[in-house]
């Protein structure tokens, strides 16, 4: 069983957060980053998001475009489904 379906199995379930070297698009270089995957009734799916970044805190409000980047890894890895 995958995260995605460790996490959508139970709309309960607290979230799931994974330590990842992940691209960044605005300094094409990697950081190193907090995924979180997070419950969401009704969406689907999980909701997937940067909790903590090596580039932070100068690069903070980033609005976190690593994550489209970086979508096929997540579901590679089944952070996603």
């Amino acid at each position: 069983m995958n995260i995605s379906e460790r996490v959508s199995e139970r709309p309960d379930a607290e979230k799931l957060t994974l330590h990842w070297a992940i691209g960044c698009p605005e300094t094409d270089d990697f950081a190193e980053a907090d995924v979180v995957a997070e419950p969401f009734p009704g969406f689907g799916g999980p909701v997937v998001t940067i909790e903590n970044c090596s580039f932070w805190p100068e690069r903070k409000n980033c609005g976190q475009k690593c994550l489209t980047r970086n979508r096929h890894d997540f579901r590679t890895y089944g952070l996603v489904g």
